[in-house]
């Protein structure tokens, strides 16, 4: 074989495989970034279950429930398991909201702070009253 078209052929072989390798590099990292991409975008969706997971748990309590209606109307009665409370007031709710001098009169106090608390802290439903 002429050592001319051996050495042309050879370089044309490594533009070949050069041009190759480029084309193997690019899309690899374009693969990469699909799958980064994929990978985000499945982790923002299962954010956004647990987030609704969250919040049906936390709506779904009854003493949520309680401290949405107390913001809502004022003079209802609530029922706290085997009895009922008076009814309650915005101006009682607030009262009893306070954050000095926390030594509650009755249990319906007691009743609108274990509500409130359970709505702003997302407590366990064993620690309300």
């Amino acid at each position: 074989m002429d050592p001319i078209l051996k050495d042309v052929a050879q370089v044309v072989a490594w533009v070949v495989a050069s041009i190759g390798g480029v084309i193997a590099a690019f899309k690899a990292v374009a693969e990469l970034n699909r799958g980064r991409a994929d990978r985000k975008a499945e982790f923002r969706w299962k954010q956004a279950e647990m987030a609704k997971t969250v919040l049906d748990e936390t709506w779904s309590a009854d003493p949520v429930r309680c401290a949405l209606s107390m913001l809502d109307w004022s003079g209802r009665t609530y029922n706290t398991g085997n009895r009922e409370t008076k009814e309650i007031t915005h101006e009682y709710m607030w009262n009893a909201l306070r954050t000095t001098n926390t030594t509650f009169e009755d249990h319906d106090q007691v009743f609108v702070r274990d509500c409130f608390d359970r709505l702003l802290t997302r407590q366990n439903a064993s620690s309300t009253s």
